[in-house]
């Protein structure tokens, strides 16, 4: 996952792969066919980890909004930041969106923004009208990429966390 993160895909070879695992490269060949068949691994790993430790936390409606929202930024925290790189997810979608055919493991990607702006929508709709909830989770997703972009260009740390705290911020109650 790292030596995607910090090198992307299509600079990433099996053997920088194979060496950041401490295994030679045909060991890869023997669990993975190719590349993208480990790019899709890593990438269902991301979004497995998503839907076990994130998503479901918009969804503990016994729960109040701002005490799920907590929940979720520490996990995005920890999900999207790391290390070095910013988000996989984005970053490949980025790099391989364009791509004809694309890549089949682009259908991971566009499954984990999709669970997070449903998840998003379903908390925000808790303080705003429903397509309002809808088109707020799709200003902050993109906020949020954009904020670890920022911290990437600027190897800054604060934008990232800015973000978050922008995102926070839709539910704290005013005073």
């Amino acid at each position: 996952m790292r030596v995607f993160r910090l090198q992307g895909y299509h600079h990433s070879s099996m053997a920088d792969l194979a060496r950041a695992c401490g295994v030679q490269k045909a060991h890869m060949y023997y669990y993975f066919e190719n590349k993208e068949a480990l790019m899709r691994a890593v990438l269902e790993a991301v979004l497995s980890y998503a839907e076990a430790r994130v998503f479901p936390l918009a969804y503990e409606d016994e729960r109040s909004p701002e005490a799920r929202i907590e929940d979720i930024i520490g996990q995005l925290r920890r999900l999207l930041a790391m290390d070095q790189g910013g988000c996989l997810m984005a970053n490949t979608a980025l790099e391989v969106s364009h791509l004809q055919p694309a890549p089949d493991f682009l259908a991971v990607v566009r499954a984990f923004f999709e669970q997070l702006l449903d998840a998003l929508t379903h908390l925000l709709k808790h303080i705003l009208p429903p397509e309002a909830a809808q088109s707020q989770a799709e200003t902050q997703v993109a906020a949020l990429e954009g904020a670890l972009l920022l911290s990437q260009v600027y190897e800054d740390p604060a934008y990232f966390e800015r973000g978050l705290e922008r995102l926070s911020a839709l539910f704290t109650p005013i005073a």
